[in-house]
């Protein structure tokens, strides 16, 4: 139960972080470290499609850090807000 909340509180952080890049307001670094934070989540619980869209939010968060910003962005950090809502309920 511990672990879950740990994980919606990322995923929490991971949304932020996702909306704050998306209009230039944090630094590469972070942004990167939490693309990192998906990435590894999505390797370790492999197989399951919330595991394949975070794969590709890490994506997108990548694509953020080289100044693509797209409209995917809103709709993922959307989906993994989401997600922390429901961990942290």
């Amino acid at each position: 139960m511990f672990v879950i909340k740990i994980l919606g509180l990322m995923d929490l952080l991971t949304a932020i972080v996702m909306v704050l890049l998306q209009f230039d307001l944090i630094g590469w670094r972070l942004g990167f470290s939490f693309a990192c934070y998906l990435l590894m989540k999505a390797f370790l619980w492999r197989g399951d499609i919330a595991s394949f869209i975070d794969m590709f939010a890490a994506l997108a968060i990548v694509l953020l850090i080289f100044h693509i910003h797209t409209v995917l962005t809103f709709i993922f950090a959307a989906y993994i807000l989401q997600k922390a809502i429901f961990s942290l309920i």
